[in-house]
């Protein structure tokens, strides 16, 4: 039996090069989407938890918005776009709070007004873009966040429009 060492010298450094490359590869890849998950479960309960009422409490609220930030900094997802969303619903929330405080449920208290609704929806899908598809859609969300911005500069000096006094766009507490 003869043995060719090019033949085992080629198949080791196969070998080698799959089992540090490749497999590391493969592990990232299901690693990133389990971290990209988590994002995706604390965006939704933020997103459940902007709205008065049912079971979401205002300290509810704030943990769910500090679980966000922790899931999004692990996964890598970029921070402009999830403190601009993490902004505008509490932005959203204080509005809720204050019309639930102002009208009973059945005449419309709780909610939130229509702008500021699409405003953090739209930033909301700004968030979960960027997560999916960082790379391929980085200047399309460059783009939308601006002009996200600029439609709450819009909102911002539509006095007569807003519900039940005005909203405060001033948050300080992220």
């Amino acid at each position: 039996m003869s043995v060719d060492v090019a033949q085992l010298v080629g198949g080791a450094f196969g070998g080698a090069i799959a089992s540090s490359v490749i497999g590391p590869l493969i592990a990232d890849r299901g690693t990133r989407r389990a971290l990209r998950g988590d994002v995706l479960r604390s965006l939704s309960d933020v997103e459940r938890a902007r709205w008065a009422g049912g079971k979401w409490e205002w300290d509810d609220f704030q943990a769910a918005k500090h679980s966000l930030r922790a899931a999004a900094l692990v996964a890598g997802a970029n921070r402009e776009v999830v403190d601009r969303y993490l902004r505008l619903a509490t932005v959203a929330r204080r509005s809720s709070d204050r019309s639930a405080e102002l009208l009973p449920e059945e005449a419309g208290g709780g909610v939130i007004q229509g702008i500021l609704e699409t405003l953090v929806s739209d930033s909301a899908t700004l968030v979960v873009d960027e997560l999916w598809h960082p790379h391929r859609r980085r200047f399309a969300i460059r783009r939308r966040l601006a002009q996200n911005e600029r439609d709450e500069a819009a909102a911002r000096e539509k006095p007569g429009d807003d519900f039940l006094g005005g909203i405060d766009w001033d948050v300080l507490d992220l």
